[in-house]
């Protein structure tokens, strides 16, 4: 679905290490025009499809009219207030509902007492009297800069889209998708098969799937675990030899000392993550 293309896309380039530099800590406020170019240029070099052929860039211009199509201006702005409607919504008012927001407000040693709906709510407005308006505020703000955000997303999600189209469709196949999409039902399925990955009958659908998916998890770290128990770790600085700590010190262009002092300050701070790993559990 479209919805999961540019979130991944996001998730990716916000969690993506770069070699040089800590990206993470770093706005786009302060990320200078070099920054981002190099950073557009790391995310783009990640996924090196084929270059087209000659037949396949000929029928881009057919590609385009069916994406436009699909993907026409201001889709993603559009569908962003749907999906937060849907999806965002319940989710924060499962969080911010009368009850959390007395629970918030008030610690109580003995625990919650038993009251009606009704009173909850009383109660509430009482010790929040914005609370029932915050959601909205949120949720208002939230779907504004995600649509103003994901739309920058448009013309180079139409242009990938397209170009895959010509890789798995021929020439003919390209013509009857447009003459479909010129059709009104076709034209209306273009645009309603994007957005249906926000419609309230799906999204009920995969989120009731949703404590299944987190009892697997057991599982799958278990099956992780075993996979990865026989890969040997990283080396240690003092398991190089000679020859292999004067290569990896000339390739990154430090002093032998300094890329001791470098191996030993990531392992101090793999050891601290495993360490919260570890206690967190």
């Amino acid at each position: 679905m479209l919805i999961a293309a540019p979130l991944g896309a996001l998730a990716l380039g916000l969690s993506a290490p770069l070699a040089a530099q800590d990206w993470s800590s770093t706005s786009s406020e302060e990320m200078s025009a070099e920054d981002m170019a190099a950073f557009s240029v790391m995310m783009g070099g990640m996924f090196a499809p084929e270059p087209l052929t000659e037949e396949q860039t000929a029928r881009l211009p057919l590609a385009n009219a069916v994406v436009s199509k699909m993907l026409p201006p201001g889709f993603y702005e559009e569908l962003m207030g749907d999906v937060m409607g849907t999806t965002l919504r319940p989710i924060l008012s499962m969080f911010s509902g009368p009850e959390m927001v007395v629970m918030g407000s008030v610690s109580l040693d003995q625990g919650l007492p038993e009251l009606s709906d009704g009173e909850w709510a009383e109660l509430a407005e009482t010790l929040d009297p914005a609370y029932a308006t915050r959601t909205d505020t949120m949720i208002a703000a939230m779907t504004s800069g995600m649509g103003e955000m994901f739309a920058v997303m448009e013309g180079p999600m139409r242009e990938g889209m397209a170009r895959a189209y010509v890789t798995r469709f021929t020439t003919r196949q390209l013509e009857e998708i447009g003459a479909f999409f010129d059709t009104p039902t076709g034209a209306l399925y273009a645009r309603e098969s994007m957005a249906m990955a926000a419609d309230p009958q799906f999204m009920s659908s995969i989120m009731g799937s949703m404590p299944q998916m987190m009892g697997q998890m057991g599982d799958f770290e278990a099956t992780m675990e075993a996979a990865m128990a026989n890969v040997p770790e990283a080396k240690a600085f003092d398991q190089l030899s000679g020859g292999e700590r004067e290569k990896a010190a000339r390739l990154l262009g430090i002093s032998v000392e300094q890329l001791r002092a470098g191996m030993a300050a990531a392992a101090e701070a793999k050891d601290a993550d495993e360490t919260m790993e570890y206690e967190g559990e």
